[in-house]
């Protein structure tokens, strides 16, 4: 899929290197399909919040420290999507 996409294996890395790091070991047995268990484990628990029990929580800043995400996104995936900036404002 990478070299459909045209990414180089150095790119690929930069980018997804988590997830494919992951799926050396095979894909989640789940499939990615949720049921809320964090939730369920916070009910139980008798937390308020979730965040004790989700996997990869967020910051206060909306930032997935685990990811580094939302990263910057370069020019050429700008071009690509046809996406214009406005960083005057």
């Amino acid at each position: 899929m990478f070299a459909a996409l045209g990414m180089d294996t150095e790119e690929q890395q930069h980018k997804f290197g988590f997830l494919l790091g992951a799926f050396e070991y095979g894909a989640p047995p789940h499939g990615g399909i949720a049921f809320g268990f964090d939730r369920l484990c916070a009910i139980l628990g008798g937390s308020e919040s979730i965040r004790d029990f989700i996997a990869f929580p967020k910051n206060n800043s909306g930032r997935d420290v685990m990811l580094d995400a939302p990263a910057s996104i370069d020019d050429q995936q700008l071009q690509e999507l046809q996406i214009a900036l406005d960083l005057k404002s």
